[in-house]
């Protein structure tokens, strides 16, 4: 297996991670864990994950030139990335802020053009149309999205972390591949962490830890290690060999993916809509994936 392939796999394998996460999540927000309270406690457990992780691989040290990336990384992201997703998705509705989510491949282009980072052809661009209007359609269809109201601010700073997220993808490309992913990734977690602990430190001091069954700290489990830890990895490792606009196009794959955790937990079902759908996306994403498979 060539390594364009085993990048190819481990996007899906973080998008999988990705989509079963929403449905995993709401086990423990907000009814036990508050939205910020959660950012931070995911930044600290994957800090730990990382640093202790670092131990078993050759130590590497940061030339001073990269210091600067590092930051930019860490605040575009962890903090930036996280802080505005949550408080968008707390003050818009779940549909607009899924709309929103599905803009970032296309700032991510945008980005990668003006940074002069991606080139691609012309089916990669009707592959990524493809896949942004079936994913839009399978949202907007979606009969399990709740119709609550709208805020133009919330829809703003969902807007914010999809440019946030490109930003981090093209500023960390050529740091992944110039160091090994743990190492990069224990040092922007740790810029993270300096920005986010004030915004959930108060509530992640209210936590009734001894209220958590065993469903939930799976959950917490799931969330801090699955989505925090195993996913930046396999996102990051993936950077190494495909462009940021291939990476970041993966994530219309979520939209499918996400239905399918929710139909196993019992929280979906399935329509026409839906499997329609999931198929053009897959069709959109393979268009866009085929040129860098080949490579």
């Amino acid at each position: 297996m060539n390594k364009s392939l085993k990048a190819h796999g481990a996007l899906l394998g973080a998008n999988l991670i990705y989509g079963a996460n929403y449905s995993i999540a709401k086990f423990v927000m907000p009814e036990y864990i508050e939205p910020s309270a959660f950012i931070v406690l995911r930044v600290i457990s994957a800090i730990v994950l990382f640093w202790i992780s670092s131990l078993l691989i050759p130590s590497e040290k940061i030339d001073k030139k990269d210091y600067g990336r590092i930051i930019l990384c860490g605040i575009f992201g962890i903090a930036l990335n996280q802080l505005l997703f949550f408080k968008g998705l707390s003050l818009t509705s779940p549909i607009h802020a899924s709309i929103m989510m599905l803009c970032s491949p296309i700032i991510v282009i945008i980005i990668s053009t003006l940074m002069h980072s991606d080139n691609f052809n012309k089916t990669q661009y009707i592959g990524m149309a493809i896949s942004f209007c079936a994913a839009i359609w399978l949202v907007t269809s979606s009969s399990i999205v709740n119709q609550n109201e709208a805020s133009a601010f919330g829809d703003i700073c969902i807007l914010l972390n999809a440019l946030s997220w490109g930003f981090y993808l093209v500023l960390v490309r050529d740091m992944m591949k110039k160091y090994h992913t743990i190492t990069v990734m224990k040092w922007i977690f740790l810029v993270g962490i300096l920005i986010v602990t004030p915004f959930g430190i108060n509530d992640l001091q209210k936590i009734e830890w001894l209220d958590f069954n065993n469903k939930i700290w799976l959950a917490i489990v799931y969330v801090t290690v699955g989505t925090t830890f195993i996913a930046y990895i396999l996102n990051n490792y993936a950077l190494k060999e495909l462009s940021p606009g291939v990476v970041s196009n993966y994530i219309y794959l979520q939209p499918v993916l996400a239905p399918i955790a929710a139909l196993y937990l019992g929280k979906d079902t399935l329509n026409i809509y839906k499997i329609l759908s999931a198929i053009i996306i897959f069709v959109g994403v393979y268009m866009v994936s085929k040129k860098t498979i080949k490579n």
